[in-house]
């Protein structure tokens, strides 16, 4: 007898291993499929998970840590200018690279004199500011810091006595001193034309300790100024009278058109301005 495997013809063999190898993979299929949907089920009912936050890169520290400088809000007497806005912001200030001392002993010793100077000037000036505030505002009007012919003029200061011209003094004046503000003060009176009196100059040392009454200093051409103490300084205004004083309308036109100008017209000795780029 022939084994039973004999009586099947080669074509139903091949039909069935096809017909296994389709089931297989008709199961495997399907075991992915719900592979995958039991997957989906598990993350739908689990809490989300945050992202795993970078790691962060690896710099290299800096060489030196820069302190911040803020600028204080207000200058006060004595102290520097009042800064820009946008210099008033935090600056960056580098760390000193060079130390120890490269320079002679003597190098700044002209302008350290020189530094301090201009501290006890603005002492002084400041001082003085604190007087002519106690005039009355409706028969004075005064300005600091005016620009004339290039230069600046600590006090320019109109009133019903008249006009005056006052610069500070820290210590004793210099003879050549009283002839050039008495030049800045004739520079003055062609700005004013018409008015009858003449500008009067003086220096004020405010920081003289004791009263310093009122002196006339000049040459032998009789060109000069006067030089005071600050408790003298209103008083000595004052003594002129009031022939060639300044009315109270006066002022009052001075403050308008002082307040309309927009921008100042070019200094008569500057004809020619470099553009605005």
């Amino acid at each position: 007898m022939s084994p039973p495997s004999a009586a099947y013809p080669a074509g139903d063999k091949a039909l069935e291993i096809a017909l296994l190898i389709f089931i297989l993979a008709g199961i495997a299929g399907m075991v992915v499929w719900a592979t995958q949907n039991v997957r989906r089920w598990v993350r739908s009912r689990s809490p989300p998970v945050a992202p795993a936050a970078p790691e962060p890169k690896r710099t290299a520290p800096p060489a030196a840590v820069a302190p911040r400088l803020t600028p204080a809000a207000a200058a006060t007497p004595g102290s520097a200018a009042t800064l820009h806005p946008v210099e008033a912001a935090a600056v960056p200030i580098v760390a000193p690279r060079i130390p120890g001392s490269r320079l002679p002993t003597d190098t700044f010793a002209p302008i350290a004199t020189r530094l301090q100077a201009s501290r006890e000037m603005l002492r002084a000036e400041s001082l003085i500011e604190q007087t002519l505030q106690t005039l009355p505002v409706d028969r004075w009007e005064w300005q600091r810091q005016v620009l004339v012919d290039g230069n600046v003029l600590p006090f320019l200061i109109f009133g019903e006595t008249g006009v005056f011209a006052v610069w500070g003094a820290i210590g004793p004046v210099l003879w050549e001193e009283p002839a050039r503000i008495r030049a800045r003060a004739a520079y003055l009176e062609q700005l004013l034309p018409d008015y009858p009196g003449e500008v009067h100059a003086a220096f004020c040392r405010a920081l003289h300790h004791g009263d310093l009454q009122p002196r006339w200093w000049s040459h032998e051409d009789g060109v000069g100024a006067w030089v005071m103490g600050l408790s003298s300084l209103t008083e000595w205004m004052q003594h002129y009278g009031t022939d060639n004083g300044v009315g109270v309308g006066d002022l009052n036109r001075l403050r308008e058109l002082r307040a309309a100008v927009v921008k100042p017209g070019p200094p008569p000795r500057h004809p020619t301005l470099i553009p605005d780029l």
